[in-house]
């Protein structure tokens, strides 16, 4: 918390007795760090997408077996008067309340593997940014992604008719 003046002078001072320090701003820190790490960034953010395109494929691969293996099931229940937008309804709440514990579970775990007294400033920053914004993008993200996710599992189950589906043997 020192002026400019104070750190230009402590500066000018380290480097006439020759010791390697340097004091600035965090503002300064933050971008120079961001400007020599650019490129590493970019990597980790196509990274990330790459992950997350190949998760989404895997869940709906998951999810359109998981449909297939069901067919009589929804069959009989389309059958006793169950409409397929009710199913449709119960598969989206599946979803979502494993999403909703998956969430929760990262979040527990990141938040216990900082709960230590050593970085107490680091949990509060982390629980700020949680709270504000960023709770908010990643439950919209996550109703995006089940909305996707969902596309194609939705679409075999409203192509069904009851009666062929009651009749497949297994």
């Amino acid at each position: 918390n020192c002026s400019k003046s104070g750190a230009d002078e402590f500066n000018a001072r380290a480097v006439e007795k020759g010791i390697k320090f340097n004091v600035s701003s965090l503002a300064d820190f933050a971008t120079l760090w961001k400007t020599n790490n650019e490129e590493v960034l970019r990597k980790y953010l196509f990274l990330a997408v790459i992950v997350l395109i190949c998760s989404a494929i895997s869940i709906v691969s998951t999810l359109c077996v998981n449909v297939l293996l069901k067919k009589k099931e929804y069959g009989i229940k389309i059958a006793f008067g169950s409409t397929k937008e009710r199913i449709i309804l119960s598969l989206c709440f599946e979803m979502l309340f494993l999403n909703i514990i998956s969430g929760a579970a990262a979040f527990g775990l990141s938040y216990r593997s900082f709960a230590g007294n050593i970085i107490q400033s680091y949990r509060d920053i982390y629980l700020r940014t949680l709270c504000s914004t960023s709770l908010v993008c990643l439950i919209g993200l996550m109703m995006l992604l089940t909305i996707l996710v969902l596309f194609v599992p939705v679409k075999l189950l409203k192509r069904y008719n009851p009666a062929v589906l009651i009749k497949e043997e297994e």
